[in-house]
């Protein structure tokens, strides 16, 4: 029978590996107690820790509520069933991983690579002037470096799931920092503002949140965050994150998002296992095998002639090369067959790359095998992708951020000046175009029948971002001069067209001099 030693120096024979096993299985099909999930999928240890008494308070309503139900469902199907946050310090250590962090990087450069187009609804000025609200909310963006501030905002979130921006006003007192932050000079003093900074979230701890009322606005809220122990009202940070998890296991993930880092953990340790293979057998891809007598060496006896033309053949060993052998040796070549190995690595990339949920011409650089694809749609895919993850991760912050700024500046909101993500991909001026024509020629449609009124078409060319009239204002009406509602008469208007260029018509080259025409209508008379 034989035996392996274990660590502590005791003989693990088969029947203790089984045992080994056993105990295992068991242990992991074993519904953990209630003290268990506590520490499993409360809160992660992070360096903003609150105090006692508010862990205290907050374990209390998540123990009460929360922890049942997930004990429920590993009662049903285990710990599969049920992952796990990794933790910050975990997350913070694959940020050295390359695949990942390219990953992650090319996300972030393309979510603020065209920023934004700020703008303002219903509204005009004379002799094409800017609107000096919007001038200014251009420098200030500059100036408090507001495109950054969001690029390393999407990396936080894809990193570790989600962070705080914290508005800082100047107030340094704790018990200040408590209360809420309005646009008001009761709080927020109009030129107080002196930036906006990025707090990861390992230094951040929730306050106290409402997690036993789901009617409530501020269920599963922190109503307060701390930061290295102090605690901050939360509208006085912008909030960052994405792809939240279930309500009850928000609190597992420190009241953010589930990290990309990792969700692609899994499969970018997938690939690179499947490339250290790949590598691995290109090395031992061929061999070579010499056939000889190996009695001597085989009984213990050395042998310095084999050893001295092995070397001699490994040394040589290239097109030009020689080996001489004896009638009674041979040397033949043992190939490992590559079919497949290619395929292989190449679907494990295309994995990492839906994971990263972006196409691999835009990660990888090359087109999908066994799709062909051109890489333009994949690009499109990539470009809406990007879209959507602006609006669900930007969005509000973005909002504020303009309240933010006018006020600092103005005293003031103008709830007008609104911001639009400008598209990554190349827009094409002819499609626009053809689009623009289209809704027109519908509005002329609607206009003749009775359907919509001037003002209503006047409406939807403002709120059409990319009709280019934007900026007009709605109730501003031009006077009709065509003396038929706004609507000219088109027939007219082609039969002046007409007379004004009739070199325009050519004359038709089946018609001779002479012959009658025959037009439709009588041809049906006839």
């Amino acid at each position: 029978m034989t035996t392996k030693k274990t660590t502590d120096g005791a003989a693990q024979t088969p029947a203790r590996k089984n045992r080994f096993k056993a105990v295992a299985k068991k242990e992991a099909a074993r519904v953990p107690t209630l003290s268990e999930l506590k520490q499993m999928y409360s809160p992660p240890a992070t360096s903003g820790r609150a105090s006692a008494d508010v862990r205290a308070a907050m374990d209390a309503a998540f123990e009460a509520d929360v922890l049942p139900m997930i004990q429920s469902g590993y009662s049903i199907l285990g710990a599969a069933a049920m992952p796990r946050f990794i933790g910050y310090p975990v997350l913070a250590g694959l940020t050295q991983n390359g695949l990942i962090r390219a990953g992650i990087e090319m996300i972030a450069d393309e979510m603020t690579r065209k920023w934004i187009d700020i703008q303002t609804t219903g509204q005009s000025l004379e002799g094409g002037e800017q609107n000096p609200v919007i001038a200014d909310l251009k420098t200030d963006m500059e100036r408090f470096k507001i495109r950054t501030l969001f690029h390393d905002a999407s990396r936080l979130v894809s990193q570790y799931g989600g962070c705080l921006a914290y508005v800082d006003t100047g107030d340094d007192d704790p018990a200040t920092l408590m209360t809420p932050l309005y646009l008001d000079a009761g709080t927020f003093k109009p030129g107080s503002l002196n930036g906006i900074r990025l707090i990861e979230p390992f230094n951040i701890s929730p306050g106290f949140y409402n997690a036993n009322n789901p009617l409530a606005a501020d269920y599963f809220k922190p109503r307060s965050w701390f930061i290295l122990g102090r605690e901050v009202h939360a509208s006085r940070f912008l909030y960052f994150s994405s792809a939240l998890p279930p309500t009850m296991l928000l609190p597992a993930y420190n009241f953010f998002g589930v990290p990309l880092a990792q969700t692609v953990l899994d499969v970018v340790q997938h690939f690179t296992e499947c490339r250290e293979a790949e590598a691995r057998l290109i090395k031992k891809f061929s061999l070579t095998v010499f056939k000889t007598d190996m009695s001597d060496l085989m009984n213990g006896m050395e042998d310095t002639n084999i050893r001295a033309r092995a070397k001699y053949f490994v040394q040589n060993q290239d097109n030009d090369g020689l080996m001489m052998i004896d009638t009674s040796e041979d040397i033949i070549k043992v190939e490992t067959p590559l079919a497949g190995v290619t395929d292989i690595v190449r679907q494990s990339m295309e994995m990492v790359a839906a994971y990263f949920g972006e196409p691999t011409v835009k990660l990888w650089g090359i087109s999908p095998g066994g799709f062909n694809s051109t890489g333009e749609a994949d690009l499109r895919n990539h470009y809406d992708h990007v879209s959507a993850n602006q609006e669900k991760m930007f969005r509000e912050p973005l909002n504020a951020v303009l309240r933010l700024l006018q006020y600092n500046r103005r005293g003031e909101v103008d709830d007008s000046i609104t911001a639009s993500f400008i598209p990554i991909g190349d827009q094409d001026a002819g499609q626009i175009a053809n689009v623009n024509k289209t809704k027109a020629d519908t509005a002329s449609v609607y206009l003749q029948n009775g359907v919509l009124a001037p003002e209503e078409v006047r409406q939807m060319l403002a709120d059409d971002e990319q009709s280019g009239y934007t900026t007009i204002d709605v109730e501003d009406v031009p006077e009709d001069d065509t003396g038929d509602g706004g609507m000219m008469d088109m027939s007219g208007m082609m039969g002046e067209m007409t007379a004004e260029s009739p070199e325009s018509v050519p004359e038709s080259p089946e018609v001779e001099q002479g012959e009658q025409v025959t037009t439709e209508s009588e041809t049906s008379a006839k």
